[in-house]
């Protein structure tokens, strides 16, 4: 059962990843892969349950090294721009990871892990004080050869 908590930091981490795709592809980057998971703290507050934080991590697969700067700079775009962010009072800390698509990585045809072409989400029932909500999300994109 999905409780209101676990679908906010969903959308959270899914308009993360649909704003730094959007600021990506404005800014020129290749983005080969995508996978983020995220966790939301709940906290009583002043006799209110409220979201106070959310730690989100992305993954990001790229075609080369010389494109992580660049994708930095995306990212933190991202964190100024993204609606659910604007929208909500907890503090949202955005820890990306780049890495570098190659032969030997072990990765490829877009896929990072076990994750396939579309977006998943995994959530953890967390609907009781204290505890932590999960939202997983993963998008796999094939490279464009046009």
């Amino acid at each position: 059962m999905w409780c209101p908590e676990d679908l906010l930091i969903g959308a959270l981490n899914s308009c993360l990843m649909l704003t730094f795709l959007s600021v990506s592809r404005r800014r020129g980057l290749q983005v080969v892969a995508y996978e983020s998971s995220a966790q939301g703290t709940l906290e009583h507050i002043e006799g209110q349950y409220r979201v106070t934080r959310v730690e989100v991590h992305p993954v990001v697969l790229l075609n080369a090294d010389i494109d992580f700067a660049p994708a930095r700079e995306a990212m933190q775009e991202t964190l100024e721009t993204c609606m659910i962010t604007n929208s909500i009072r907890a503090t949202v800390d955005l820890i990306p990871q780049f890495r570098e698509r190659t032969a030997s990585s072990g990765q490829r045809d877009g896929h990072i892990g076990h994750f396939g072409s579309k977006m998943n989400y995994l959530a953890s029932a967390a609907c009781e004080f204290g505890q932590q909500i999960v939202s997983r999300n993963a998008l796999s994109a094939r490279a464009s050869t046009s």
